[in-house]
């Protein structure tokens, strides 16, 4: 395998999993067979690669090139504007397309320009394998719901995947492709007694198959949003047949349980159970618990997107009047833009420090601190006095609310908190964040935390209680899931 793993090396290991190989002719293609190949991935069809196989081809280029295979990937940095136009053509050769991306900016136009079932994340010009992981972990927050997305991981390990994963399980496994020939096979090989699926993975040849074997199927922490469900409402008539599979469906909220109900969900299946992104653990601060603040209030900037750094640093500018002693930890959400946004602050005329250079005991020397390191912003919450979540004043939809809320911090976040609505509401309702409507917003809401200590700690106590909230709707999905084991959820198999 090379260039196009749309699978990491890690299925060769076995697990039932449909296995997709590269290979450049006829001779490749039927070793491929010979060892178990369930698909191949040809750069360019040759003349007898279809004889010389029964499984099923994708191959990267132009419709007009792809001859006689299944499926095409087609690359959004080589068609650009025109991938409507070559999505168009594909199809109507009756070819499957695959869309690859390689980071947000590539997504987000391939958004704008066609509605692909399954996108392919790559991190083929990243350095190493951990830079690799750390850019599709990037991404995957921004997949829509209901899209297969597959990440192409150069030489990618059993333990690249534990880390994308997270999982406390006793297995790691890849699910199939969803066709129907990997399906069938997969689930003879696991022989789940349960298939949970987590928000909205809705995968119609996996679920069917269930269905027609016995399997219940349940779906946990649902999540359907106003923005996403006029994408849906055009196939309403094949996610009423599809949705009506589940034996039982549990959704974050009421909205959400609503339109899942009139995309065609039998109302009598559809119960609010919470969302499962409220469960989580309260940072701990002993890593840090030495390190001298010098006697500064800090405000943590996290997951800052291009456009956000110049306001927060206006910000932090009108402040320092008032209260002289104020700095500020900055987190770029995307490592590529460490460098940029370092010269950002070159020219701020703030003294500043990077993390990946600064010994611990010397991080709050500076005025600012660039968090330019991965992994590491959960902690920072836990050090600073209030918390910005970023990706909410520029419309990216906002990132994380929880981090900062689980460290009992003050939060304040932008107009743009579409990605979760319903949990930046709550957080509002209860006063536990404010929203501030821009860079002018922001300040005053700065000043009225960082001036009145009461009512930031105040705010801090009610973001954890809030988060905490959490593990009742844990509860909840596990007692929707329950129901259809004997022993527990020992034998589940979960599609998140």
């Amino acid at each position: 395998m090379t260039g196009a793993r749309l699978l990491s090396q890690a299925i060769a290991e076995g697990d039932g999993i449909s296995v997709l190989v590269e290979v450049a002719d006829g001779t490749g293609a039927r070793t491929a067979q010979e060892q178990g190949a369930e698909g191949l991935v040809v750069r360019r069809p040759t003349a007898g690669l279809r004889e010389s196989t029964r499984l099923p081809l994708l191959a990267f280029g132009r419709p007009s090139e792809a001859g006689d295979v299944d499926a095409l990937v087609l690359d959004v940095a080589e068609h650009g504007d025109l991938l409507g136009e070559a999505v168009d053509a594909a199809q109507a050769r009756g070819l499957e397309c695959v869309i690859r991306v390689r980071d947000e900016d590539e997504l987000e136009e391939v958004l704008e320009l066609v509605d692909p079932e399954i996108l392919l994340l790559s991190a083929e010009d990243a350095d190493d394998g951990q830079d690799h992981l750390e850019r599709l972990l990037e991404l995957l927050p921004d997949i829509p719901a209901g899209k297969l997305a597959i990440a192409e991981l150069a030489g990618a390990s059993r333990s690249d995947v534990l880390e994308l994963e997270r999982a406390g399980v006793d297995a790691v496994i890849y699910l199939p492709l969803d066709f129907f020939w990997t399906v069938r096979r997969a689930l003879t090989q696991w022989n789940p007694a349960l298939m949970l699926f987590v928000e909205t993975e809705i995968w119609p040849n996996l679920l069917g198959e269930c269905y027609r074997r016995g399997i219940p199927t349940v779906m946990v922490s649902g999540r359907l949003s106003a923005r996403s469900y006029p994408r849906y409402e055009n196939f309403r008539s094949f996610f009423r047949q599809v949705l009506r599979q589940f034996a039982a469906i549990g959704m974050q909220t009421g909205e959400d349980a609503a339109r899942i109900v009139r995309l065609g969900a039998d109302e009598k299946k559809v119960s609010v159970v919470g969302s499962l992104k409220l469960a989580g653990t309260v940072p701990q601060l002993a890593r840090f618990a030495q390190v001298p603040r010098h006697g500064k209030k800090i405000v943590i900037a996290g997951s800052t997107h291009a456009g956000e750094e110049r306001i927060l640093l206006a910000s932090l500018a009108s402040l320092r009047s008032r209260f002289p002693e104020l700095s500020m930890v900055l987190a770029p959400r995307h490592p590529e833009r460490f460098a940029e946004v370092e010269e950002l602050l070159r020219r701020s005329g703030f003294s500043y420090c990077r993390r990946s250079l600064t010994e611990e005991p010397r991080l709050f020397e500076k005025d600012i601190l660039l968090l330019d390191t991965v992994g590491e912003l959960c902690e920072f919450f836990a050090l600073g006095d209030v918390a910005f979540v970023g990706g909410s004043l520029v419309d990216i939809g906002g990132h994380n609310i929880l981090e900062p809320a689980r460290a009992g911090r003050a939060i304040v976040f932008g107009p743009y908190m579409t990605n979760l609505p319903a949990l930046a509401g709550e957080f509002k309702a209860k006063g536990a964040a404010m929203e501030v409507a821009d860079g002018a917003a922001l300040s005053a809401a700065l000043a009225n935390l960082l001036s009145d200590d009461d009512k930031r700690l105040s705010m801090g106590r009610l973001a954890l209680t809030v988060s905490l909230q959490g593990e009742a709707a844990v509860k909840r999905n596990y007692a929707l899931a329950a129901r259809y084991l004997s022993d527990g959820l020992e034998s589940a198999t979960a599609v998140a």
